[in-house]
């Protein structure tokens, strides 16, 4: 069979030439059609979950690699033989003879130089790493930590990966019961030939150079799970966000999630996905939006085949398959772009038909977050193209409506974002957010100008000052010239500019006593914190 892929003598680089290389393929993370089999096999929900959390991690900049020194760095007190946690891994720990042969004999130190020397001479330069003679003449503890350090970075991202695909490499966790465990072994002898090379490489669970892997991988995604809670800021509309995915997860049928831009639903929905990586999966759409860019976006978050010379339907069937075994909530934000953008409509929304029977047919919970465009868009189908939405409508099981965020929601934001401001700067950050009416776009821009006042005066923390001058000199100056800029024509100016008078200290439209004393003015009392602020419409939130 001829092979086209050799390129003429002299003929120019191909820079394509190396992406099929192993290098690359690391990169790209573990096939989800592959994990969505082996967690078809598997009944104990906390070892589906896990496994999902896996893959998508790989998915992530950096790969498996990446996760094996992330995992490292966190979970760093189990790394080490068994004889070496029994004796102790403090830094300085100098073991007996019988102790560092055991340590040895555990790590499979069979060879003259275990790990092969980078110095030709021996010399113990830099790079050095140290042989089983050397190990066993000094052997301390953080000399052994090396060895098991390098085992672990060179084989755990081949063990993550067979322990993501291989149905052979079983593995135990809590919750797992007898029946559970035949049907595993059931399923993987139906699932490949005991002579199949896919179990060539594990058999079991490594635990010379790791105390309890599996439980570290347990415990990884618990503080993985923690640390992106930790980052979030609860704000009311997060628990409407949460609340509602929650029950998407729970019931399995589909939400819907409705709110203004720029009111922070996006960080909530990205939250809770961090949150829940081993049971649902995150799509942002673009404005540029067909059949074949919807799948694509979906293909690259579940880990399936989305190059660019992969037809729409190959990228379909290989979507559906995976959402239907897997049974993840697929999270869709800017949903509003499933929908066609013309202004004449001919044609069906498909996408929206796509949803309504390829999964939810099947069982497969979605939520769509949009803005408020989104049941616009519906309405106007409805009525240049006759297409019925009453199915659609009465298979959303909840539609939340997003209020804007609270006073106190503000508040929060700006500590986060603040941790080392004083009452008065919070103060002054969020009574501009009030009036502006911006809300969590201006905080943010606020801080973001802020802060670099404060590094272009090389200091680390920002101070009232800083905050003070980014308002006036940035912040206000370019709400009002976009406030000009994007006005309708012929609209008159609410307050136009007098002469000689800068921008900057053009007063922007009043929101109310507490927007006026909070941005500079009389004191406010702590009591006119708790509650909806004036700005809060009637109408009623994801890991890293």
């Amino acid at each position: 069979m001829s092979n086209t892929r050799h390129g003429r003598d002299g003929a120019p680089l191909s820079q394509e030439r190396f992406m099929s290389s192993p290098e690359f393929t690391e990169l790209r993370g573990i096939h989800g059609g592959a994990v969505a089999a082996k967690a078809a096999t598997l009944l104990n929900p906390r070892k589906r979950s896990l496994l999902f959390f896996l893959q998508a991690i790989s998915l992530r900049p950096g790969g498996l690699n990446q996760f094996a020194k992330d995992f490292l760095a966190m979970v760093p007190e189990r790394l080490g033989s068994p004889t070496m946690h029994r004796n102790g891994i403090k830094p300085g720990k100098v073991y007996s003879r019988a102790a560092a042969d055991e340590i040895s004999n555990e790590l499979m130190l069979w060879d003259i130089d275990e790990l092969s020397a980078d110095d030709e001479d021996g010399n113990g330069g830099p790079d050095h790493k140290p042989s089983r003679f050397e190990l066993e003449l000094d052997p301390r503890a953080d000399r052994f930590l090396e060895v098991c350090r390098a085992r672990a970075l060179n084989e755990l991202p081949d063990f993550v990966t067979e322990l993501c695909i291989n149905p052979y490499l079983k593995f135990d966790a809590d919750g797992d019961k007898d029946w559970m465990r035949r049907h595993e072994e059931e399923s993987a002898r139906r699932l490949c030939d005991a002579t199949d090379s896919t179990h060539r490489q594990f058999v079991g669970v490594p635990t010379g150079w790791f105390d309890d892997l599996i439980g570290g991988l347990f415990e990884f995604k618990k503080r993985f799970e923690a640390a992106a809670r930790k980052q979030f800021v609860m704000t009311s509309i997060g628990r409407e966000v949460f609340e509602t995915l929650d029950f998407c997860l729970s019931t399995g049928k589909p939400v819907a999630i409705v709110g203004n831009e720029r009111i922070g639903k996006t960080t909530a929905i990205e939250a809770w996905c961090n949150l829940h990586l081993g049971e649902s999966r995150f799509v942002s759409l673009s404005g540029l939006t067909n059949r074949t860019s919807v799948l694509r976006s979906i293909a690259r978050a579940a880990g399936l085949a989305s190059t660019y010379t992969r037809k729409a339907m190959e990228m379909q069937a290989r979507v559906e398959d995976f959402l239907q075994r897997s049974r993840l909530v697929l999270v869709i934000d800017e949903a509003h772009f499933l929908f066609s953008q013309s202004v004449r409509l001919y044609s069906r929304p498909e996408l929206l038909d796509w949803l309504d029977t390829s999964l939810y047919n099947h069982g497969v919970p979605f939520a769509l977050c949009a803005t408020p465009q989104f049941p616009q868009r519906l309405n106007e189908f409805e009525k240049q193209t006759g297409w019925a939405a009453g199915q659609f409508k009465g298979r959303v099981k909840r539609w939340r409506t997003l209020e804007a965020p609270t006073t106190d929601d503000l508040m929060s934001v700006a500590r986060k974002l603040l941790p080392e401001a004083d009452a008065a700067t919070i103060k002054l950050v969020v009574g501009y957010a009030l009036r502006s009416k911006r809300h969590m776009p201006a905080i943010i821009d606020t801080v973001d100008e802020a802060r670099l006042i404060a590094r272009n005066a090389r200091r680390d923390k920002v101070i009232y000052e800083d905050v003070k001058r980014a308002l006036n000199e940035f912040v206000r100056p370019s709400d009002d010239a976009k406030e000009r800029a994007f006005s309708p024509p012929g609209r008159t100016r609410a307050t136009p500019l007098k002469p000689g008078r800068k921008s900057a200290e053009t007063p922007l439209q009043r929101s109310g006593k507490a927007a006026d004393r909070m941005s500079g003015g009389e004191d406010l009392p702590a009591g006119k914190f708790d509650g909806r602020n004036g700005l809060s419409r009637s109408a009623p939130d994801v890991p890293a």
